[in-house]
């Protein structure tokens, strides 16, 4: 059986920009995580990684509450972040 060997410049690359990042919700990241793991770890099929799954469910529920509890963080305006690339400085500061 012969194979083939893609050498560079045989695959065209996609065009225009690379898709925007999508930033999960705050608001359900960890909680659909930990309903998705109580799901699995009641699942029949996947009793010998209950006790696992349960103990995951359980962590990314704490993480939720976690992060419900920790107050939300305001992104700096549209020219604070363009200044900030401009000279090479991050956009938010490292404390308060």
């Amino acid at each position: 059986m012969a194979s083939t060997v893609i050498r560079p410049g045989d695959m065209a690359r996609p065009g225009g920009d690379p898709p925007v990042l999508l930033c999960p919700s705050r608001g359900s990241i960890f909680a659909d995580r930990a309903r998705r793991f109580a799901e699995l770890a009641a699942d029949p099929s996947l009793a010998a990684l209950s006790a696992w799954l349960d103990f995951l469910g359980r962590l990314t529920a704490a993480q939720d509450a976690a992060l419900q509890s920790f107050p939300a963080v305001p992104l700096p305006a549209a020219e604070a972040l363009e200044l900030a690339g401009r000279h090479g400085m991050p956009p938010l500061a490292a404390a308060g």
